[in-house]
């Protein structure tokens, strides 16, 4: 072999051999294992161990808990209970890390009607749906609407439906001291009287304590301590809560039930705008995409927050 030859080859293998350990360094330094993805996921408690939330398995070592606006602790969560998880959702999509969990009832408070016909209840002025998915406390017995009694206080976790009801996913026996508590979008505001509603409840905030600005459609978390005689909330704190959803680039992952439906590729789920595109997956288990409809939503949230769906899953897991 010629002397330019081998030089030649020389050289060839060392690029190659360069070229191999920069690809190398490259996937050690990160770019050849992708970091895990923000995530923000809402749905109900499947499973401990950790927390199951979506399918998902997050370790919630030295994650935040938060229960009704207050610092808890992982054995206070219930299975079926709706609660909100940030943290990181790793490559596989099945495990992630969670940073903060947070659990907000929908409301607490006396039963002031049960229709066992109907499998509805009254408490607050909110009407809760009980379905098949619905996990009663232990100490409601039996487990069923007939379990619900007049007069005693409960908290109610669930989805929104498009009328306002709340589809129970989780019902507990609440503490006799338990503040009363409700959240909802405000309706028929009027700052002259102080006074708003909160579907069949009055709110009374002239003597609250307000963080926030009131509007018509404004999510708002209601606590109070006592129902004046002609039955409205007199209530002691009122927090106005940031719109559900996720910050730009983020995962989301949303379970709830579909409040707006303009199209099977624009709709709303937990006030949360949904879009679709041509490379979504539907599994729609024989359902029709429309309102009341519930539904298990992955994808990404866009600049304008708006969770641009890769799949959507309908029907009770």
């Amino acid at each position: 072999m010629h002397r330019a030859n081998q030089i030649l080859l020389a050289a060839t293998a060392l690029l190659l051999t360069s070229c191999g350990q920069d690809s190398q360094t490259a996937g050690i330094e990160g770019t050849g294992a992708p970091a895990p993805a923000a995530v923000t996921a809402t749905g109900p408690v499947t499973g401990f161990g950790s927390i199951f939330v979506n399918g998902v398995e997050y370790n919630t070592t030295g994650a935040q808990i938060q229960i009704d606006g207050q610092p808890g602790t992982e054995s206070q969560l219930a299975i079926g209970e709706i609660v909100t998880v940030n943290g990181t959702l790793n490559t596989n999509d099945t495990t992630g890390t969670a940073a903060r969990v947070t659990f907000s009832g929908n409301v607490l408070g006396p039963v002031s009607a049960v229709d066992v016909p109907t499998d509805t209840f009254v408490l607050l002025g909110q009407t809760a749906l009980v379905t098949t998915s619905t996990v009663f406390d232990p100490n409601i017995q039996p487990q069923q609407i007939s379990g619900i009694k007049t007069g005693d206080l409960y908290e109610v976790s669930g989805f929104p439906d498009s009328t306002g009801q709340i589809v129970a996913s989780h019902i507990q026996i609440a503490a006799a001291n338990a503040s009363l508590r409700v959240e909802g979008a405000v309706q028929g505001l009027n700052t002259g009287t102080s006074v708003f509603q909160l579907n069949a409840l009055t709110v009374d905030y002239s003597a609250a304590t307000l963080h926030g600005t009131l509007a018509n459609g404004s999510l708002v978390d209601v606590e109070g301590g006592t129902v004046s005689a002609g039955g409205a909330l007199l209530a002691a704190v009122v927090t106005v809560l940031p719109p559900p959803g996720g910050a730009p680039n983020s995962r989301g992952e949303v379970e709830g039930v579909i409040t707006s439906f303009t199209s099977s590729s624009d709709f709303v789920v937990n006030g949360v705008h949904v879009t679709t595109t041509a490379s979504t997956l539907f599994e729609l288990n024989g359902v029709t995409l429309g309102v009341n409809v519930r539904v298990d939503v992955e994808g990404s949230y866009d600049s304008s927050g708006t969770l641009v769906a890769s799949s959507v899953e309908a029907g009770d897991e």
